[in-house]
């Protein structure tokens, strides 16, 4: 698989929504604010109910499984 810029940035911004969905609703759900629950928590899950585990209605790049040693 080739890693050009255009597959990264893709994979960024769907990082960056999901993250950004999860503190929408981190900003709106009070209990989740109060068990002090991370937005990228809130995202991960809602990108694993949106995603083929679940609901089929985005697709979860596969390079999203390599990423995460990276991002830490």
């Amino acid at each position: 698989m080739k890693v050009t810029f255009a597959t990264i940035f893709n994979d960024m911004v769907i990082l960056g929504v999901f993250l950004l969905i999860g503190f929408i609703i981190r900003e709106i759900c009070k209990p989740i604010q109060k068990l002090f629950i991370p937005a990228s928590v809130v995202g991960g899950v809602v990108a694993l109910i949106m995603g083929p585990q679940v609901l089929h209605l985005v697709t979860i790049p596969k390079s999203f499984a390599s990423m995460s040693g990276v991002l830490i």
